[in-house]
């Protein structure tokens, strides 16, 4: 078979695989969708192909692809508050290249076994995940730890932190521990409390989030259930 012969249907392979993965990405309306995964399997096997067509075994070519496909991976990862999403769409990316990078090495079979691996766990394991997930989250009747977050002015600071703890004991809230940051160049800082109910007290959490809105002085105030949150 022909060097082009070759490249062809090595890179054409990683396309295929990459774009079968991108298809469930994109259906998950993930950060990192079609054209990603399809760009990154093919550029993992073009990068492994240079090496394969030139002659020169060298498994540092590999070996960059797992360090470079970092930089993409960490561009899918996403903060909306607390939460951090897309962390399952950044280690598809690394196993799209993963593919790829089995396609330029001419193994065309392996890299379909692991196109379907990754197909099962992003797809069959997700109904599995939510039902785990729904036996891990806070009971009603259990400890609840609440992180609260928000931003006031500097000099409203010490007024602030003693509407928290009044505002909290009025709920039934008992406030473990307070973690004041200055925001330099703004005048203003940001306020951690860890908040803690015997049972779950959503509710209350409200109440006291509420009670601290109405100040003028208080800003992007925000809160969640943790289990054990570090603050």
């Amino acid at each position: 078979m022909s060097s082009v012969l070759l490249f062809s249907e090595d890179a054409g392979c990683a396309v295929v695989f990459g774009f079968l993965i991108g298809i469930e990405r994109q259906i998950r309306n993930s950060p990192a969708g079609l054209r990603t995964n399809t760009l990154v399997a093919a550029g993992a096997a073009i990068f492994v192909l240079i090496e394969t067509m030139s002659g020169i075994k060298d498994s540092r070519v590999a070996a960059q692809i797992v360090s470079g496909i970092g930089f993409i991976g960490g561009g899918a990862i996403l903060r909306e508050g607390l939460t951090i999403r897309g962390v399952n769409t950044a280690a598809t990316l690394w196993c799209s290249a993963a593919i790829g990078a089995l396609c330029g090495s001419g193994l065309l079979a392996e890299a379909g076994i692991a196109t379907v691996i990754i197909l099962l766990a992003n797809v069959a394991l997700r109904p599995l995940s939510y039902r785990l997930g729904s036996h891990g989250q806070l009971k009603q009747n259990s400890e609840t730890h609440y992180l609260l977050q928000f931003t006031c002015k500097s000099k409203d600071e010490s007024r602030i932190r003693q509407v928290l703890a009044l505002t909290a004991g009025q709920v039934n809230l008992l406030t473990k521990s307070i973690r004041s940051e200055a925001v330099p160049h703004t005048g203003n800082v940001n306020i951690k409390a860890l908040l803690i109910s015997a049972a779950k007290a959503d509710q209350s959490v409200e109440r006291a989030v509420e009670a601290l809105t109405a100040d003028p002085s208080v800003l992007n105030i925000e809160w969640e259930a943790a289990g054990q949150p570090d603050l």
